[in-house]
């Protein structure tokens, strides 16, 4: 009878086994030929022959109980390693530092749920036995914990593109206030400036505070500012309004002086200017040679490249040599054509702005230092420069000084796990009270 029943029995092993051990004991009391029968043994016999007919049917007990053991099979091994992968991923991923201080109720991923399902699931795998029904509530407890963690990703997309909009509205105002500081100080230090220039250049001022006033500044405001700042400089030095011309100092030498005194100091500044025509034509060729080894540029190209960079040199206030030589300095490291142009931008911008910056192979060097030790890109330069600016601008230090530290201590600094900004404040605060940019770069980098 056993034999029989254990063929068909679809139930718990607690079940079974209770049903034995009943069957065993009337066994016992129930004799072959004489059966004496009180009503007690009556009705226990009844209950064990209704809980055999239901397990041999297959009926009752599935219902019953929430835990109906089963024999392992191939599917059920296959299903439980992919739920319990999924359930150690879901616990990694709770664990990233992504969702620090999010404020989110992990209480709603139900996990006290999960681990007692995963450790059955274990157990299940281990012994050769499975309830299904338990794989099933685990199966659909866990798929609702992945769509929480769904619902916290997309919250946190949301939050973090909010603080990315923040942060670009926060640098863009940086930049424009900047701006409107080299306004002041073209304005103040280029008297012969037309009243018109003066006008165009107070105009755009007070357009910018506008812009920084509503709280909505942008990059292209930026870049559309820049361009005007740029356009307006390059129009006046055409115009001579930034410096005298050649002419106008030979006009001026022949009011102030007269007959020989004048033809003689016109003599002079045209030899000067001859003399010094030349050496710009020699400094451009040593430069030009010294670009084409460290570039694959043509002779058809180099000619190309010099007309461009004429052009741009007369827009940044540099020496055609001087700029051509700081692109050769930013190819020797490496950099595409390109890239080592906008980076020459970048030293000729640092030259232009920074106090105490006294050539553009020192504002090359700085910025070499600082992108090189920081494995900042080639469109990151002009923001550090914007960043040491802000800096002079606000503290008793100058953009040459903490320029010149930041190149002593910069790899130092990257490698003590400091960023850029990190590493600008600690050099800006030594700086303001040390005054001494050689001992500050010195100090900074057994500080890192």
């Amino acid at each position: 009878m056993a034999d029989e029943l254990g063929i068909k029995l679809k139930a718990s092993l607690g079940d079974y086994r209770e049903l034995i051990k009943g069957i065993s004991n009337l066994e016992k009391e129930i004799k072959p030929i004489k059966i004496k029968l009180d009503l007690g043994n009556a009705r226990e016999l009844v209950d064990i022959l209704k809980k055999a007919t239901n397990l041999m049917q297959g009926t009752g007990s599935s219902s019953a109980h929430a835990s109906v053991v089963q024999t392992i099979n191939s599917n059920d091994i296959s299903q439980s390693i992919n739920l319990l992968t999924r359930y150690s991923v879901l616990l990694e991923k709770i664990k990233s530092a992504k969702y620090d201080g999010t404020g989110f109720d992990f209480g709603k991923l139900n996990l006290s749920e999960l681990e007692k399902y995963a450790s059955l699931l274990k157990s299940a795998l281990s012994n050769g036995e499975i309830s299904r029904d338990e794989l099933n509530k685990f199966k659909i407890d866990l798929i609702s914990a992945e769509g929480v963690i769904r619902q916290f990703d997309v919250e946190l997309a949301n939050m973090r593109g909010d603080e990315k909009f923040a942060k670009d509205i926060q640098n863009a105002t940086v930049q424009l206030q900047n701006l409107q500081n080299q306004m002041l100080s073209y304005l103040k230090n280029t008297p012969n400036l037309s009243a018109s220039t003066r006008n165009a250049i107070q105009s755009r001022y007070d357009n910018i505070t506008q812009i920084i006033n509503s709280g909505t500044a942008t990059d292209k405001n930026v870049l559309d500012a820049r361009d005007f700042f740029s356009a307006i400089q390059r129009d006046a030095k055409i115009a001579g309004e930034e410096v005298e011309s050649f002419g106008g100092k030979i006009r001026r030498l022949f009011r102030e002086h007269f007959n020989t005194a004048v033809a003689m100091a016109g003599v002079h500044l045209l030899q000067t200017a001859m003399r010094e025509l030349w050496q710009n034509v020699k400094d451009v060729d040593a430069a030009m040679t010294e670009l084409k080894k460290v570039t694959d540029l043509s002779d058809s190209s180099a000619l190309e490249f010099m007309d461009k960079a004429a052009v741009k040199a007369k827009e940044l206030g540099a020496s055609m040599s001087g700029y051509i030589n700081s692109i050769a300095d930013w190819s020797r490291l490496g950099y595409k054509l390109d890239d080592a142009e906008m980076l020459a931008d970048a030293s000729q911008l640092y030259l232009n702005v920074g106090d105490d910056v006294d050539d553009i192979n020192e504002s090359t060097s700085t910025l070499i230092s600082t992108v090189r030790a920081f494995k900042l890109e080639a469109s990151d330069a002009a923001g550090v420069v914007d960043k040491l600016n802000e800096v002079s601008n606000n503290y008793a230090t100058s953009a040459g000084d903490i320029g010149a530290a930041l190149a002593r201590s910069s790899a130092a600094l990257f490698a003590g796990g400091n960023s850029l900004e990190e590493s600008i404040a600690l050099i800006t605060a030594a700086q303001s009270t040390i005054q001494d940019a050689e001992k500050v770069g010195g100090h900074m980098r057994p500080t890192a």
